[in-house]
C-alpha cells in the first residue's frame, strides 16, 4: 500500500477545494495521508 502527497505541488494537481468550506481552508486527512511523503521522497521499485 503506497500514498503521495495529495497536495504535493510537483504533482500539480489542481484539487476544486475553492468553493468548499474545509476547516482552515485544508482537507481533514487520516494521519496515514497526513504523512505521506511527496513524490520526490517516494520509494522507486526497479
Amino acid at each position: 500500500d503506497r500514498n503521495l502527497a495529495w497536495n504535493d505541488p510537483e504533482l500539480a494537481i489542481a484539487w476544486p477545494l475553492k468553493g468548499l468550506h474545509l476547516p482552515g481552508g485544508q482537507p481533514s486527512l487520516a494521519a496515514k495521508d497526513a504523512a505521506a511523503p511527496r513524490l520526490a521522497q517516494a520509494e522507486v521499485y526497479e
